[in-house]
């Protein structure tokens, strides 16, 4: 006796998925980061890149923390128009002005 062939059934798994918004340039300035930290608390933002040698780089990894520490935070390395994070003397070969050349 013949049978119709049966196609086996496939369960329909619904997919779990996640949006991740990162702001750059967290540090470059307070204006700046102020505007990231207003985005992240309004739900916008779910991460930021830290702009090491940024004019507020200092000042904002504490706001960071006391405001916003569900913020996930990632780093920004800048070798162009930033100051160094460093020492200046050390990389006095490379900078112009202070500062990474364009």
């Amino acid at each position: 006796m013949g049978g119709a062939a049966v196609a086996p059934c496939r369960a329909v798994v619904p997919r779990m998925s996640a949006l991740i918004v990162t702001a750059d340039d967290l540090g470059l300035r307070e204006d700046v980061d102020r505007g990231i930290l207003t985005a992240h608390r309004a739900g916008a933002v779910t991460h930021a890149s830290w702009l090491a040698g940024g004019e507020s780089s200092r000042s904002c990894a504490e706001t960071v923390r006391r405001e916003a520490p569900a913020l996930g935070v990632g780093l920004h390395l800048s070798l162009s128009q930033t100051r160094p994070s460093g020492d200046p003397d050390a990389l006095r070969g490379l900078l112009r002005d202070g500062r990474f050349p364009p």
